[in-house]
């Protein structure tokens, strides 16, 4: 059944690169080709994808396209491609200071065990965003993990449980909260318990 529904996925999304394909030249905005791009990258065709935006965007794209052209960098895995990922997610947090999701990605490649961890880098991104945009759910993920270093996994846990309850959810809340719950369990097992099913039911 699993490969019945992957087969017929993989030929729905050929399908509609074909239909897109064939639009008329002159139709073939900007968003098409993200789309194009796309399905593309979810055939397991990258390299073919982010040419084919890479052409359309040139070297400084906006900032939506550069977003989803550091996605397809960093699908790729390479150095390069994260080196190239980072220039370009530098190009949205240029656009807007205080946006949170090129934030997070960056965040995570400057962090202690990220591909380039920095962290200068990793300090001007919270400062920009305490500057831009204080209420950035990062910063209540970041300031959650400072409370849990000193054992104030209450006062951790609560910075993130609203959090939790967003959807979409942001990234890294979760697994943030699931370490908090699992390291109160022997100062604090009644918090670790209401975690632990808090986390059931999220699954």
């Amino acid at each position: 059944a699993w490969a019945s529904a992957g087969a017929a996925r993989f030929s729905e999304a050929n399908a509609a690169l074909e239909q897109l394909a064939a639009l008329p030249e002159s139709t073939q905005s900007l968003a098409i080709t993200r789309e194009r791009a796309l399905i593309l990258s979810e055939l397991g065709r990258t390299t073919e994808a982010v040419q084919l935006l890479t052409a359309a965007a040139g070297a400084t794209p906006d900032a939506p396209t550069a977003m989803t052209l550091a996605d397809l960098h960093l699908r790729s895995g390479t150095i390069d491609d994260v080196r190239e990922a980072e220039r370009l997610l530098r190009i949205v947090r240029a656009a807007d200071s205080g946006e949170e999701e090129a934030a997070s990605v960056l965040f995570g490649l400057y962090s202690p065990r990220g591909p380039l961890a920095d962290s200068a880098k990793l300090g001007a991104i919270i400062r920009d965003l305490r500057s831009t945009n204080a209420a950035a759910w990062l910063l209540r993920v970041e300031q959650s993990r400072e409370l849990a270093g000193r054992s104030l996994w209450p006062q951790a846990a609560a910075l993130l449980e609203d959090l939790s309850r967003q959807n979409p959810e942001p990234p890294g809340v979760i697994t943030t909260l699931a370490s908090i719950w699992e390291r109160a369990a022997d100062t604090q097992p009644e918090l670790s318990a209401k975690g632990e099913a808090s986390l059931r039911a999220k699954l």
